[in-house]
């Protein structure tokens, strides 16, 4: 192809993207950002706005949503040369339908399946999601503040050695560890040795499977030692006991 026609499509091409940029305030914001989640009861989504004011212009759109319904998520692609891709993704249907954009005109040219990237990355947002839902819907006492309070030592149990597990000490010579809320949900404070992550999940979320989310949440590793002093941010979503950690507890 002559370089001088060569020249003429880039410039076509551009063209195409810039009016589109123009139109649709939110295309940079969707643009080459990977698949992104329709979260429907969230105005401000940028990925809901621009699939919302893409719709209302084109009729191929709108009869693709017709035929298969709403997609649960979009992506937006952008290569130098290359038509402006959209794809549609029906996650329950493994399917995803590509359009392309000519002349400010959207076409469906075909269906594929999903790459496991894109699953893994909506899996995560949705993930993300319903921790963010469960967190907000969580009862008032169990929201964390904004500043972390210390919680006060459960008086009761704390005198009562059938309520704890595991080799126990006197009661009257037992202590609790510092436990106390802040926006990233619950903080332990190691305080006697023995503690491990798996006996502060099960005593915290009552499953010592969940020693692996403690780690991550507290930036370390599973099998790193604990030591005096360190803080261990047990989430929200997975707190069923906050309660201090008792030393009775501890061998």
């Amino acid at each position: 192809m002559p370089l001088l026609s060569v020249f003429l499509l880039a410039i076509t091409l551009c063209g195409c993207s810039l009016k589109m940029q123009q139109s649709v305030p939110q295309f940079d914001r969707v643009a080459g950002r990977g698949p992104l989640l329709l979260i429907r009861s969230d105005d401000t989504n940028s990925a809901n706005q621009f699939f919302l004011d893409t719709l209302g212009s084109s009729e191929a759109l709108r009869l693709l949503v017709r035929e298969h319904g709403a997609p649960d998520a979009i992506s937006l692609e952008r290569e130098f040369l290359q038509p402006i891709r959209l794809k549609l993704f029906y996650s329950s249907q493994s399917q995803v339908y590509v359009c392309v954009n000519q002349d400010s005109r959207w076409f469906v040219v075909g269906a594929e399946h999903p790459s496991d990237s894109d699953t893994e990355s909506l899996d995560k947002q949705r993930l993300k999601q319903s921790q963010t839902v469960a967190e907000l819907n969580a009862p008032p006492q169990a929201l964390p503040s904004a500043v972390a309070a210390p919680i006060a030592a459960p008086v009761a149990r704390a005198s009562e050695a059938s309520d704890f597990r595991g080799q126990l000490k006197p009661p009257t010579l037992a202590g609790v560890a510092p436990l106390s809320r802040s926006s990233h949900g619950y903080i332990h404070k190691v305080s006697f040795g023995g503690e491990t992550l798996y006996s502060l999940a099960d005593w915290f979320t009552e499953d010592p499977q969940n020693a692996a989310a403690l780690a991550r949440s507290s930036r370390r590793g599973l099998r790193d030692p604990l030591r005096l002093g360190d803080q261990i941010v047990i989430p929200a979503t997975l707190m069923r006991n906050p309660q201090p950690f008792p030393e009775a507890l501890v061998p």
